[in-house]
């Protein structure tokens, strides 16, 4: 293994992408619709992977992509838990009620006249 780090080149650059792409193609090929439902995920993580294992081979250390893995990962939390929240949120509304009769009272308040 390498000591020091280098400079990954074009082609290195763009091998997780195109593993990516080439990923997507084929379960688009082969799940149809159903592509989102797993085997998306399944291939971003193999792209994170690939891209971690090229790292690795070029001479970054472990201890550094695990850092930038973590610190990407403290960006991503607080959106995805807004998420989280406001899907949680939506679905006791509709389950409750709230949402259908909203929709009732808009229907009710907006008349085709008032356009």
């Amino acid at each position: 293994m390498k000591t020091t780090e280098s400079e990954p080149g074009l082609f290195e650059s763009f091998i997780p992408v195109i593993v990516l792409v080439m990923g997507l193609g084929y379960a688009g090929v082969v799940f149809g619709n159903g592509t989102v439902d797993g085997p998306a995920q399944m291939l971003l993580i193999l792209s994170g992977t690939v891209a971690s294992l090229l790292g690795i081979r070029l001479g970054v250390k472990w201890e550094f992509l695990e850092e930038r893995i973590l610190e990407s990962l403290k960006n991503v939390l607080k959106p995805v838990l807004i998420l989280l929240l406001i899907g949680s949120l939506i679905g006791v509304w509709v389950w409750s009620g709230i949402v259908p009769s909203m929709i009732v009272w808009g229907l009710k308040l907006l008349k085709p006249s008032f356009f």
